[in-house]
């Protein structure tokens, strides 16, 4: 439904000329995320081993 929108939108701005792309940039970039966002309920090490015990 979303693209959709976006199509008709676009059409509609196109033909009231109303796009301005004179400050329009694109970004080719992109991320492979290997292993997908960790889950929430995993704590993150921020180290490499364990830390010692103080008690």
């Amino acid at each position: 439904m979303w693209h959709r929108l976006h199509e008709v939108l676009l059409a509609e701005l196109r033909g009231a000329n109303a796009l301005d792309f004179s400050r329009a940039t694109v970004d080719g970039s992109h991320i492979r995320a290997l292993k997908g966002a960790p889950r929430l309920d995993e704590a993150l090490s921020t180290g490499a081993g364990r830390a010692a015990s103080i008690t």
